[in-house]
């Protein structure tokens, strides 16, 4: 949630330090101010026009889609404390109309202001970029965070084929024992049904995760495919 991107940003920057203009090394950074130039302009022309909808989807965006899924992905290992300060300072003052409580309780933490939120102006935000060379970030980083997902989705396929086989075998087992005939006449009639009735949620546990499987495997099958 917000408090979790804030949280994190909050631990990386320096001290005391204001943002105010941050050298725009990486592609990363060129990446994120301009999409907060550029969002800053659509959100503020949305808000001019009574088209709250439209700024809210350009705000989530914004916070969740570029910044905590790519900047901040970015960031844990090159970091930029001062881009990543102006990046949230930013950010929580365009989200303020919207999350009021939210965004006044994180400018709170911000170690470098003693004012409300309330009270501060709308941003202006015209950071110089390069889109050449945004996009070739932007690219890179989806990449990389598809290489991750798909790493984790191989993890939990694996995962789940171990239970499968699992319950394949319960499924075999419980199979052979009702095959025979002398456990059927002997068996009381109660261990009978009790053996029946774990045969039936067994066969229902493989079907459940030969699904999952395959709905796991899908979006990596439909890449390979492209």
């Amino acid at each position: 949630n917000l408090w979790h991107v804030a949280r994190f940003a909050l631990s990386k920057m320096p001290a005391n330090s204001p943002p105010t203009s941050p050298q725009l090394t990486p592609n990363a950074d060129l990446y994120m101010a301009r999409e907060l130039t550029e969002t800053n302009k659509l959100v503020t022309k949305a808000i001019e026009a009574y088209r709250f909808s439209e700024a809210g989807q350009a705000l989530y965006s914004l916070l969740w889609d570029k910044f905590a899924d790519r900047y901040i992905e970015y960031s844990k290992s090159n970091l930029n404390p001062d881009m990543l300060a102006l990046s949230l300072e930013t950010i929580l003052r365009m989200l303020h109309p919207i999350a009021p409580f939210v965004t006044e309780a994180l400018w709170q933490e911000l170690p470098w202001t003693d004012s409300q939120i309330m009270t501060e102006q709308w941003p202006n935000t015209a950071l110089a970029y390069d889109s050449a060379k945004a996009d070739k970030f932007e690219r890179e980083i989806i990449e990389v965070l598809a290489q991750k997902a798909a790493g984790e989705t191989e993890q939990q396929s694996k995962a789940l084929a171990r239970e499968l086989a699992l319950k394949e075998n319960a499924v075999h087992l419980s199979e052979q024992k009702l095959a025979s005939e002398a456990f059927v006449a002997n068996a009381p009639e109660a261990v009978v049904a009790a053996e029946r009735k774990r045969l039936e949620d067994a066969k229902i546990a493989v079907k459940e995760l030969q699904d999952s499987i395959h709905l796991l495997n899908k979006p990596l099958e439909d890449k390979a495919t492209t």
